[in-house]
């Protein structure tokens, strides 16, 4: 089977959650802050391309793989029908800013010629934690209590939603390297808030308990 590759994932974001390791082993977890408040947009895509430039100098990975970027149509909201006025469900600079280092991040990987691909954020919660169709805070949840399972250790939801990014990669370039996850450590996941099981939300699994 070979030499299990080395990952780099990233969800990136001004706070940048950053999972990297080889597809076999217990992942590193850490977090790249690009800009402050009141950075104007290009001194965080300066800090983005020098971190990743330096980055890729130090240890070339086999793969590079990134959360897919929100369509930013998706970020325009509903017309007031009283005002008549586009309410936007996220600030545009917001957008420009992420939609700026994600290319960064594509460029450089490409640059180099190192594997590259975007992973649509639904897909690959699918299958790390069984459900793509969950409210944002939820799935985070989820995403970081099924990285403890397998024992990695994330600091915050940031560099969890990077593992499940990870995962999506590891399952996809190295199959027979990528821990196993199974429907029973997403059911076990769904239970638990902080490491505490508080009890299945499946009304059969609940009535399985109970005899």
């Amino acid at each position: 089977m070979g030499e299990a590759p080395y990952i780099l994932a990233l969800d990136i974001a001004t706070r940048t959650g950053v999972c990297e390791g080889r597809a076999d082993a217990p992942p590193r977890f850490y977090t790249k802050t690009f800009a402050e408040s009141g950075d104007e947009h290009e001194e965080a895509f300066e800090r983005g391309l020098r971190w990743i430039a330096e980055r890729l100098q130090v240890d070339r990975p086999d793969v590079i793989v990134v959360e897919a970027p929100v369509n930013p149509a998706a970020f325009m909201g509903r017309v007031d029908e009283e005002t008549g006025r586009l309410g936007l469900s996220s600030n545009p600079a917001t957008t420009i800013r992420l939609m700026g280092l994600w290319a960064v991040m594509a460029a450089a990987a490409k640059v180099k010629g190192i594997r590259y691909k975007r992973y649509n954020v639904q897909s690959a919660r699918k299958t790390f934690i069984g459900a793509g169709n969950l409210k944002g805070a939820e799935a985070k949840r989820r995403a970081f209590e099924m990285c403890r399972l397998l024992g990695w250790s994330p600091n915050n939801r940031d560099e969890s939603d990077a593992g499940c990014i990870f995962y999506s990669a590891a399952s996809e370039f190295a199959p027979h390297h990528a821990p196993a996850v199974t429907p029973m450590m997403w059911n076990k996941v769904a239970t638990k808030i902080g490491g505490v099981d508080v009890g299945s939300p499946d009304p059969w699994i609940a009535g399985m308990r109970a005899r």
